[in-house]
């Protein structure tokens, strides 16, 4: 079955064209469009504001194209942190049902970090760790207990939330993340969302995205650290060079090396590995499950 997949971030609207039948996703046709609509949202207020709704329902519109013009059997679009935060999201999504034709289904956030976790932790060797999904406006930390049991806590904790709140305090954020995050000891980490793939593109030395070497790279927390004070020495142009292959994230790249070295320091793991399978692909898994 073809399905296609809109995810609505806080930092970006992205979307999956894949096919499933029953064991794993296949990828045909994958896409993203920056449209931080999270910029501004974490005021007193609460609002998504009108420029990025817009933008995001016209990147809705014409993932929702691709997908009709390739046949999709099934389109779901849905939302995370930033429209779950928001006080006026039916706004966004009536823009985007004008727009798109589309639904629009905020997950929550034990359905959005179940949905990580049926994603990426398909793989044997995954199966003894937590995943970590960082997002713009939260964090996903998800383990499966000894009873088999799948418990997974979303944190108010994600890269375009800590800039939106914090800019260029730095301490400040190393403390909020301090305090809104808590971590299992112990255990190895499988870390997934745009921090993941930024970062092993980056260790791989790659200027175009390549899932193939990207998924299960495995990264020492040495390697994160020195990174991270790299980034945090650097000018704002010199951040955008470094990631020249996805400009749009320069300005939020330290505040996820931020969050994934403090949860890697605090599990006791020497290091974390990449996965490129993760929410889009368990959001298949889940609706083609309850079919």
């Amino acid at each position: 079955m073809k399905y296609a997949i809109i995810d609505i971030g806080t930092n970006s609207v992205r979307y999956l064209l894949a096919r499933y039948d029953g064991i794993a996703p296949v990828t045909i046709f994958r896409d993203r469009e920056n449209t931080r609509l999270g910029k501004g949202l974490y005021s007193e207020a609460r609002l998504l504001a009108p420029d990025t709704m817009k933008q995001t329902a016209l990147a809705v519109a014409k993932f929702v194209l691709h997908a009709r013009q390739n046949n999709a059997e099934s389109i779901i679009c849905f939302a995370t942190s930033a429209v779950r935060d928001a006080n006026n999201s039916n706004v966004l999504a009536d823009m985007i049902k004008e727009q798109a034709g589309v639904d629009l289904e905020v997950l929550s956030g034990d359905e959005e970090a179940l949905a990580g976790y049926t994603g990426a932790m398909s793989d044997d060797c995954f199966n003894c760790a937590v995943l970590v999904d960082i997002g713009g406006g939260s964090t996903e930390i998800i383990e499966r207990l000894k009873t088999g049991t799948v418990m997974g806590v979303s944190f108010d904790c994600g890269c375009v939330r800590l800039k939106e709140l914090f800019g260029d305090d730095i301490e400040g954020a190393k403390q909020y993340i301090e305090q809104n995050i808590h971590v299992p000891q112990g255990k190895s980490i499988v870390l997934i969302g745009g921090t993941a793939t930024t970062l092993a593109m980056l260790y791989n030395g790659l200027s175009e995205y390549n899932e193939a070497i990207l998924h299960g790279t495995h990264i020492t927390l040495q390697y994160i650290e020195e990174l991270t004070d790299k980034v945090m020495n650097m000018t704002p142009l010199e951040r955008e060079e470094l990631v020249a292959f996805d400009r749009k994230r320069a300005d939020i790249l330290l505040y996820g090396l931020l969050i994934i070295s403090y949860i890697a320091r605090m599990t006791g793991a020497s290091g974390i590995v990449t996965s490129e399978q993760g929410l889009m692909q368990g959001i298949i898994k889940l609706k083609h499950k309850s079919k």
